[in-house]
């Protein structure tokens, strides 16, 4: 704070020194015999009045800025009520066309799987300790999240150190996943259509949706299912770290491949795909894409799998001769290094189980996932502003038709480090003021740390979790970056027929 305002003031005594040379210069070239009164205007009066002037442009700037928004905001909203426009027998619940089901997801890291997490988070449990390892090969302590469970000695030669134990966890989450994989698998290849997938046909609870109502599951119009095969692909993507080589990449593609063949899946329908990112904004965009396209693909199967671990000397090493800021809060124990692995099973429709002939019990669905850019990053200087939380938590409380003060809690993937807090709460206080910043949310950065690029698709998992216990609306929201934030709405459906 006392830095801040030494910085303002000296900014502020420069600019009067730079006026003052200024009009002295003038009086000097034009030979003007000064009087008391050109002092106190000119040397006084002036530069306040220009500081005033810049003051007031600045803050018009703003609030046309902010009007402008709360323009853009009424204008999607009135679209998007009903009997706005088009034809009343094709209107759906809103978000019903922009919705995806998740049959299935899992969460694996040294907090432990997403149960332990919503368990060990709701009693203040977590806590990390110091790596002995880590600390005597870099010089100084370091904090850390470790699976003590994995060993690495059973993968391949090819495989070594961090990547081999990103290999281990990428097959426990595969072991959580395989149930409904192995269900989806046998619909995929039955030769009776209808027995396939469930009625796409899913209504928002009443309570969730307070200006419109939806209308009764049977009355919902919808497109009749193609007489072709149901499933007819299963794509999955494996998100990975800017660290792992080609090599270590096809390996892991290829045990992903191993796995869907083993449960059933045939040869011809499986598509496997591995993206390295090099950042946090590749992350959330590649998300954004994929989830897109999976909106747009009803009778596709989509698997996202992402897997890292930074308990490796010389990664961090690496990573710190890159990242100045980052290699100081680590030298200050201000952040931890860990490692993680997720996974979700989305689709967007339900699998029928073929004995009972019902659907899962306890589905969410997730709303498309939005990304934008900050004005200006998190960590840079001046006033710390919400306005792109703001906009999209709004578009997208319209868009599934849900208020803001329905949804019970929030799990973003910051921590508590670069002002993400600061930008948190006047987000919460200006959308949700019956949620805490604190009390009534997740950062995942601080139980886990640097785990890009799982951070993402760890947060929806762990949302999704909450979701699914607290039967109410849950946000996400992506925030670990300094300059792209995400975000999405977790919410539970009435159980479908």
């Amino acid at each position: 704070m006392l830095r801040r305002l030494f910085i303002l003031l000296a900014k502020g005594l420069l600019f009067f020194v730079l006026v003052w040379l200024a009009v002295m210069a003038y009086w000097h070239y034009t030979r003007r015999v000064v009087s008391s009164a050109d002092l106190l205007i000119y040397l006084g009066l002036l530069p306040i009045g220009l500081l005033l002037a810049y003051w007031l442009a600045k803050g018009g700037i703003y609030l046309g800025k902010q009007a402008y928004t709360r323009f853009q905001t009424r204008a999607a909203a009135k679209q998007a009520e009903p009997g706005s426009a088009g034809d009343a027998a094709t209107q759906k619940i809103p978000g019903q066309e922009t919705t995806l089901l998740v049959l299935a997801h899992s969460v694996r890291s040294g907090v432990g799987d997403a149960e332990m997490w919503i368990d060990k988070t709701r009693e203040y449990e977590i806590h990390h300790a110091l790596d002995t390892s880590l600390s005597e090969a870099l010089g100084f302590g370091i904090r850390s999240v470790r699976m003590d469970e994995l060993d690495d000695h059973d993968e391949p030669e090819s495989m070594q150190g961090a990547v081999a134990r990103m290999s281990h966890m990428l097959r426990l989450v595969q072991d959580d996943l395989s149930d409904v994989m192995r269900l989806a698998a046998s619909l995929a290849v039955s030769g009776d259509p209808k027995k396939r997938l469930a009625d796409t046909r899913v209504a928002l609870h009443p309570e969730w949706v307070q200006k419109q109502t939806p209308a009764p599951i049977a009355d919902v119009p919808v497109q009749a299912a193609p007489q072709e095969s149901a499933l007819t692909n299963l794509a999955l993507f494996l998100l990975l770290p800017g660290f792992v080589t080609a090599e270590e990449s096809d390996s892991l593609k290829k045990n992903c491949l191993e796995w869907a063949l083993s449960l059933g899946w045939p040869t011809a329908a499986v598509h496997v795909s591995a993206v390295i990112l090099p950042d946090t904004q590749a992350s959330l965009r590649k998300l954004v894409d994929v989830l897109r396209q999976q909106s747009q693909s009803p009778f596709h199967l989509l698997v996202v799998l992402s897997a890292v671990s930074w308990l490796d000397e010389s990664l961090l090493n690496a990573r710190m001769q890159r990242d100045y800021v980052w290699a100081d809060r680590l030298r200050k124990a201000s952040t931890i290094v860990g490692e993680a692995a997720a996974g979700m099973v989305i689709s967007n429709q339900a699998l029928l189980d073929p004995e009972t002939g019902e659907s899962q019990s306890g589905l969410v669905r997730l709303t498309l996932l939005s990304a934008g850019e900050r004005q200006k990053p998190i960590d840079a200087k001046g006033s710390i502003e919400a306005e792109l939380l703001v906009q999209m938590a709004q578009g997208i409380g319209q868009s599934c038709g849900v208020e803001l003060n329905q949804f019970k809690y929030l799990v973003a993937t910051g921590d508590f480090g670069l002002d993400r807090p600061v930008e948190l709460g006047r987000w919460m206080s200006d959308c949700m003021p019956h949620l805490n910043v604190v009390g009534d949310s997740l950062q995942l950065g601080l139980h886990v740390g640097e785990c890009e690029p799982v951070s993402d698709l760890l947060g929806m998992a762990l949302a999704v979790e909450h979701c699914r216990q607290a039967e109410a609306p849950i946000l996400f929201c992506s925030n670990h970056s300094t300059s792209w934030r995400g975000m999405l709405a977790v919410l539970p459906i009435a159980e479908m027929a």
